[in-house]
């Protein structure tokens, strides 16, 4: 039965007087979530429509003559599509007659409020269709964006942020595990007590955090209190964060400072404070295993690889945190930390990008200390650095404009960061000419040796007064010295192939350029380790600190088998015992100092011990370079120390001196 020829005409005017009087009901998603038929969070412009790129067509205005042609002509399209021929047969006519009349039982049936909201949309419908122009040929795309758009679209990495309710509705097929998956009240059991946790964050933003400022401070405190309101509510990337926060700072302290008292009165008392920090970065392990980081990451999971990463590199060697670095490296760019976003949330934007400041930090200690990868493709990603401000100047809507008039002396919380990624572009620019054809290029060198030299012109400007520490802040010359060790790294990497005497490339400003540099790195090892105005900094010389003592003791004790007569040797020669005592009693804290304390020691012997023949002098050294050469300063156990023993002479190879990366 046609239920249309059964309405009256008093029904037919009713339902008429009601269209003229019914204002336009505001749609619950906007135009391209609508058309789309994706999750809409209601926003201008809505989360999905910043993902794909449509924010200039993302509306939730019905009135807009575009907006009203647009569905109008999705509404006329709709019945071509589905047009059957004419000769199709009388029953699936009335088939559909009958899908019909089913579709409107159920909508009359399906209560009052969906009734209306139903007979809205009709209503909606049929007045955009009342002023759509028809339309002689299908247009070639309905989608709110062009076609070049929606092709870009489709090469776009898919997002993967574990905060997206359409990602979860799946399970990945590939996660990791570490061990037996504890529960989250367990989880909660490892953190310290709470005054102690206040403690270890208050320092770690006090005294850490510039060293490698990837958090935004008030954003933390913010979902550090909530954390502490309700427990149960807490996100495992953020817990994650949290447990890495808690094992970085405990390795900054001494066990018998009275605010970690607290710590050794919980049962199970732990043996140590290294111990501890080691149980805080399983767990933030852990909870990132759990919460399925492989495939489902956001920025407090990238945040929690990086502060992981940063520990290793300064508490056990870089070399330890290759592996997670290239982890981290990837979700960064899974995340888009390396372009510009459209987020409107500015602490989002920054927390992006310092996060990928981050990432290139990390990779310096790789390409000063490791020659077997070339890191200068991360120079190709052309991302915009983070600003140079204090986090109170950062607000979800924007950067406070006075602070982008900061007076250039004044330092901020990104200042050592901002100049450290200087550092970044030159130590790549430096590792790829040292390996590359013309490194002997004495010009280029000259260049590179300027461009170092300014820098450290400009760091002497911002943290040292009247050229001496100032005594009224500690953490500025912690900071200028954490930068000389970079300057003196680069400064040996270069001038090596000039420093030898035998070598025809000579330059005898090589050789004293790296006496300097070798001792400097020596003596900024020994201020971390002895001074107290640098005792919340001396948790440095377990890691990455040491490592660069190395390269200094090894390339002043190159430079000393090459100078006959040194007049002021006992100097040089105390620089070296010292740094060997210093190793001897660090050995214990961590692998790094275990495997830097053997080299010395020999390295020390050797200086110590009676001198070759002068006959063999030249061979003696030559020896030594490529023994130098192919090394593994972080795996004692494989070097060659037969070189110390017995007859020192070598045949004439032919080879020169000084031409070796």
């Amino acid at each position: 039965m046609d239920l249309s020829t059964s309405t009256s005409p008093a029904t037919s005017e009713t339902l008429a007087s009601r269209h003229r009087n019914r204002k336009p009901r505001k749609p619950l998603s906007c135009e391209p979530c609508r058309h789309s038929k994706l999750r809409c969070d209601r926003q201008l412009p809505c989360a999905t429509c910043l993902r794909r790129g449509w924010q200039e067509s993302c509306t939730y205005d019905t009135t807009n003559p575009e907006a009203l042609r647009l569905r109008a002509r999705r509404k006329t399209q709709r019945p071509a599509a589905h047009q059957l021929p004419a000769a199709q047969p009388q029953q699936h006519r009335g088939e559909q007659d009958g899908e019909r009349q089913v579709e409107q039982d159920a909508g009359q049936g399906a209560g009052q409020g969906a009734g209306q909201g139903a007979e809205q949309d009709a209503e909606q419908d049929t007045e955009a269709a009342e002023h759509a122009e028809p339309a002689a040929h299908p247009p070639p795309s309905q989608s709110p964006e062009p076609m070049h758009s929606r092709w870009d679209a489709v090469l776009c990495r898919p997002n993967v942020d574990k905060n997206d309710q359409d990602t979860l509705q799946t399970s990945p097929l590939f996660t990791i595990s570490f061990g037996q998956s504890p529960s989250m009240q367990e989880l909660l059991g490892l953190l310290p007590p709470s005054p102690v946790c206040d403690y270890l964050i208050s320092r770690y933003f006090n005294h850490l955090s510039p060293l490698f400022h990837i958090l935004h401070g008030p954003t933390f405190q913010k979902e550090y209190s909530a954390f502490f309101n309700d427990p149960s509510k807490v996100d495992l990337s953020w817990l994650a964060l949290l447990f890495a926060v808690c094992s970085l700072t405990l390795k900054t302290i001494e066990p018998s400072d009275p605010a970690l008292a607290g710590l050794w009165q919980v049962p199970p008392s732990p043996q140590g404070a290294l111990t501890l920090s080691r149980q805080y970065q399983n767990a933030a392990m852990t909870c990132l295993a759990q919460d399925q980081f492989m495939v489902r990451h956001n920025l407090n999971t990238l945040g929690t690889l990086l502060i992981s990463i940063h520990t290793i590199s300064h508490s056990e060697g870089p070399e330890f945190g290759w592996t997670l670095l290239g982890i981290a490296q990837n979700i960064a760019i899974a995340l888009r930390c390396h372009v510009d976003s459209n987020d409107p949330n500015h602490i989002n934007k920054e927390r992006r990008r310092r996060c990928w400041a981050g990432i290139l930090m990390l990779h310096t200690y790789q390409a000063l200390l490791f020659r077997d990868v070339d890191l200068s493709f991360l120079l190709n990603f052309k991302a915009t650095m983070p600003a140079e401000v204090n986090d109170c100047d950062i607000h979800e809507h924007g950067i406070s404009k006075a602070s982008r008039q900061t007076p250039p002396r004044q330092l901020t919380h990104m200042s050592l960061m901002k100049l450290q990624i200087r550092i970044f572009e030159i130590s790549t620019r430096v590792c790829s000419h040292i390996s590359g054809p013309d490194r002997l290029n004495a010009e280029y060198l000259n260049v590179l040796d300027s461009e170092l030299a300014t820098e450290q012109q400009q760091w002497d400007s911002l943290y040292l007064v009247d050229g001496a520490p100032s005594i009224l802040d500690s953490s500025s010359y912690a900071h200028w010295c954490i930068l000389q060790t970079y300057a003196h790294q680069l400064y040996l990497l270069l001038h090596r192939p000039f420093h030898h005497s035998r070598s025809r490339y000579f330059r005898s400003g090589s050789r004293d350029r790296c006496l300097k540099s070798s001792i400097a790195l020596l003596d900024i090892h020994r201020q971390f380790y002895e001074l107290p105005r640098l005792k919340c900094y001396r948790w440095l010389v377990t890691g990455t600190t040491s490592c660069n003592a190395l390269l200094g003791a090894v390339a002043l004790t190159s430079c000393l088998f090459d100078m006959s007569d040194v007049s002021d040797l006992d100097e040089y020669l105390a620089a070296i015992d010292a740094a060997v005592l210093r190793m001897e009693a660090l050995q214990s804290k961590s692998p790094a100092c275990a495997n830097v304390y053997p080299v010395l020691r020999h390295l020390q012997c050797r200086l110590l011990g009676d001198q070759p023949p002068p006959d063999t002098g030249e061979n003696v050294e030559r020896r030594f370079e490529n023994w130098l050469d192919n090394v593994d300063w972080f795996n004692p156990d494989s070097i060659d120390w037969t070189l110390w023993e017995g007859d020192y002479t070598t045949p004439d190879d032919g080879l020169d001196t000084g031409t070796t990366g």
